[in-house]
């Protein structure tokens, strides 16, 4: 296990962990990949802002994971806040820094949405879903720090609720592709009603925009990826064999 990430030109992400045993999960996935002659990010240690902020003056990060349980009585926003205030002038840039909270299970939606608009990227629920950890973090760097694909994307046609309609382009335990007759900017949060997920006791969904393109087919459409946020990662398990059943197995 790293605890410092050098400049070898390899990626690189700073954990700041109040609890051993959950980096020992990401560790153990990075070893895995590894393993399957991936090139993961390198993950750096931290285990308060001061020594986050020290890396990050020195060494260039890609992304940040921060535990909630670090910050003690200081609110999400404004721990991040003192970040960005504090690592200014050094070698990591703010601009160029994805920032992921990992929250305890019983964040309530207000707390999601609030915490993404005041900029994290996304927010992570304990116990980790590796899979779903590792999904996301591709999705929103662009680096690989899986391999291979971690979910099933099923290719689900039906609408979705919203302030407007969306028809639902495909579907993971993760996301999803909607159609939409405009364009939504990235970084957009909403709630959703996604039909399939009700059956698992999910009413709405905290959803966050990863991008919004033309779409392919449709002239006037538009196709927006999302991520899910918030959602428990027992519940999500469920959601993968459910996937699993229902829609390969059915191929």
């Amino acid at each position: 296990m790293n605890t410092n990430a050098s400049s070898t030109g390899r990626a690189g992400f700073i954990f700041v962990y109040e609890n051993m045993s959950i980096v020992m999960v990401v560790d153990s996935f990075i070893k895995g990949e590894e393993q399957k002659n991936g090139s993961p990010p390198k993950m750096s240690l931290a285990q308060n802002r001061p020594k986050a902020v020290e890396q990050l003056k020195k060494t260039k990060f890609n992304f940040i994971i921060i535990d909630q349980a670090c910050m003690g009585s200081t609110l999400p926003h404004e721990w991040l806040q003192s970040l960005y205030n504090e690592m200014e002038g050094g070698v990591t840039k703010r601009e160029e820094l994805k920032v992921f909270l990992l929250a305890n299970n019983n964040i309530s939606n207000d707390d999601l949405e609030n915490f993404l608009i005041s900029g994290y990227d996304d927010i992570f629920i304990k116990p980790l879903d590796m899979p779903i950890v590792a999904q996301k973090i591709n999705n929103i760097t662009g680096l690989e720090f899986s391999k291979e694909n971690q979910l099933y994307f099923a290719p689900i046609t039906s609408p979705v609720k919203l302030a407007y309609r969306y028809d639902l382009e495909g579907l993971s335990e993760a996301g999803a592709k909607v159609v939409i007759d405009e364009r939504l900017a990235a970084g957009e949060v909403f709630t959703i009603i996604i039909p399939q997920f009700e059956k698992f006791g999910i009413r709405e969904i905290v959803a966050k925009v990863i991008n919004c393109k033309d779409h392919q087919k449709q002239k006037g459409k538009f196709t927006a990826s999302i991520n899910f946020v918030g959602i428990q990662p027992s519940v999500t398990k469920t959601i993968r064999r459910w996937m699993v059943e229902e829609y390969i197995k059915a191929k």
